[in-house]
């Protein structure tokens, strides 16, 4: 793409977030992996949860600057592994707003864990695949850390994985059985 595309592109870009009032997230970090890897040119590229509202996410663009986005319906919330909003029984959501019995889907995590202060002062948590960790007590789901007020500390969540996965802490996602890291029998 030529500078003069890639110009008029990121014009439009602020024009319409200005325009619709999608406010740009001062001090948000912007993976500069990913925008290096896709150039945040993909329609499911550079989108991040959104840590203060569950029906709103964060669009990153070539530049580094950080759009907050609001899903189309308020109701719907955003869905990091699809990049996408959805119902919020799908969305696994667990910080921010909620709305209706969503906040049912919320389990703490084992007493034991402690969210790793290094990875939450590092990264706040905003990166796609950032405090996740294996939950010692079931293969089937994981831990993620949400950052509370003050970003020194961070609260654990049980997530589950889709049905039939199990936990690969080395790619930080839920995989097929037979490449998940997790050695639990649940």
């Amino acid at each position: 793409m030529s500078y003069l595309t890639k110009t008029v592109v990121y014009v439009l870009l602020v024009a319409q977030a200005l325009a619709n009032d999608w406010p740009i997230i001062d001090g948000y970090p912007c993976p500069q992996e990913d925008i290096d890897n896709t150039g945040c040119q993909g329609p499911k590229d550079c989108l991040y949860r959104n840590p203060e509202n569950c029906s709103r996410f964060i669009q990153c663009t070539v530049d580094g600057l950080a759009y907050d986005m609001p899903c189309a319906e308020e109701y719907l919330h955003w869905n990091d592994g699809l990049k996408v909003c959805d119902w919020p029984e799908n969305a696994g959501c667990t910080t921010g707003a909620f709305s209706g019995g969503s906040d049912d889907l919320v389990t703490p995590a084992p007493q034991p864990f402690q969210c790793p202060r290094k990875d939450i002062v590092n990264t706040l948590c905003l990166g796609p695949k950032d405090c996740l960790y294996t939950n010692p007590a079931d293969c089937g789901t994981f831990i993620q850390c949400t950052v509370n007020p003050g970003n020194q500390s961070g609260t654990p969540i049980v997530m589950p994985c889709p049905a039939g996965l199990k936990w690969n802490d080395k790619k930080k996602e839920c995989d097929w059985p037979a490449n998940a890291t997790c050695r639990h029998k649940k």
